[in-house]
């Protein structure tokens, strides 16, 4: 009797599972082929970001004039056997159009870099209306400030936006620097003040973005003139304006790195220091042969480690060079071969603002 009664128990069993099984299939069809019906495919997963490799960018700006010369770029690279991830370039809102400026979004330019897996990085600004014939009048930031460039910033976002790709601009760099007064952007001079300062960059941005501009990281760069905290806060533009912070540092002989970079990066961070740090222009005037691979495979990486980008000026008529002599480009190669500082992959970038490797 207790066997039957274990039997019935075990067949009872089976047949509720299989009534469960059935309607969970069934279900399981209903909701597969009926919910795509009535509420379509469920979306796929998005694809993630490409990561970048190792701890910092490094680029370059080469040549003699403002616009980008590739050529110069790719004959650089085969003589420090590297390629940039960032190329910087430098465009003139009111200078003409000529050989060496181009004041408009360059969509040629910017192909170049990208096909090239370079981050562009325009370094874009007026400059005074003295110093060039031809150039548009630009006296001060009163002119941004009443919308006297919008239809400029305009179009530049309006282009910028059919482009589509992540790209730098940093604007009014070196902005700290007092020979920046003979460009009308001067916060202290020109009849400029701080507050006129920020309002203007935000103005701006504001303009360039509501264009469609929004593919932009905007690179704050003072001058390395050892500004105080206060003296940068009465000029940073807010992080809502801001995405890279930085300064342009060169340094001369007898001066250590520290010596000429220390009191402006770590017055930067005090201001910004949720902000991604870069030096947007780099060089060394000094006799010490081997600076350069001490400063990338030593210095940035064990006393800077926050600096996650380095772009070199490039200008031997300047003797700001570090492809010669011969022992300045050894050392310099033997630096940058480091891992530590990424080639020219960074195509892949698809997010805004471009993040640190």
């Amino acid at each position: 009797m207790l066997g039957n009664i274990k039997v019935k128990k075990t067949f009872s069993r089976f047949w509720v599972l299989a009534l469960i099984c059935v309607g969970l299939l069934t279900a399981g069809l209903f909701t597969g082929v009926f919910g795509v019906y009535l509420f379509g495919p469920k979306p796929p997963a998005p694809t993630p970001t490409i990561p970048i490799k190792g701890q910092a960018y490094w680029g370059a700006w080469v040549g003699d004039s403002h616009i980008g010369n590739y050529g110069m770029l790719t004959a650089f690279e085969n003589q420090v056997d590297k390629g940039v991830s960032i190329w910087n370039w430098i465009q003139l809102w009111n200078r003409p159009q000529d050989s060496e400026n181009m004041p408009n979004f360059d969509t040629a330019l910017m192909n170049q870099a990208l096909s090239h897996g370079a981050i562009p990085m325009v370094s874009w600004g007026p400059e005074g209306s003295v110093i060039n014939p031809g150039d548009v009048s630009f006296t001060n930031l009163q002119d941004i400030i009443n919308g006297n460039w919008d239809p400029y910033l305009t179009a530049w976002g309006q282009a910028s936006a059919i482009w589509g790709h992540p790209y730098f601009v940093r604007l009014f760099w070196e902005f700290t620097g007092s020979w920046t007064d003979a460009n009308g952007i001067y916060p202290w001079g020109s009849g400029n003040t701080p507050a006129m300062f920020v309002q203007a960059w935000q103005h701006i941005v504001n303009t360039v973005r509501n264009a469609g501009g929004t593919q932009i990281s905007w690179v704050w760069c003072t001058g390395d003139v050892g500004d105080s905290v206060n003296r940068l806060q009465s000029v940073y533009p807010g992080d809502n304006y801001v995405d890279w912070v930085g300064t342009d540092i060169y340094i001369g002989s007898g001066q250590t790195f520290a010596q000429g970079a220390q009191t402006e990066l770590s017055n930067i961070r005090s201001v910004a220091p949720n902000k991604p740090v870069m030096i947007p222009e780099t060089g060394y005037t000094g006799r010490d042969s081997t600076y350069w691979s001490n400063l990338l495979t030593n210095i940035i990486p064990n006393q800077y480690q926050y600096v996650k980008a380095v772009v070199i000026w490039q200008q031997p008529s300047a003797s700001l060079t570090v492809v010669s002599p011969t022992a300045t480009l050894s050392d310099f190669e033997q630096g940058i071969s480091s891992n530590y500082y990424s080639s020219n992959i960074s195509a892949s970038l698809n997010v805004t603002p471009i993040l640190p490797p």
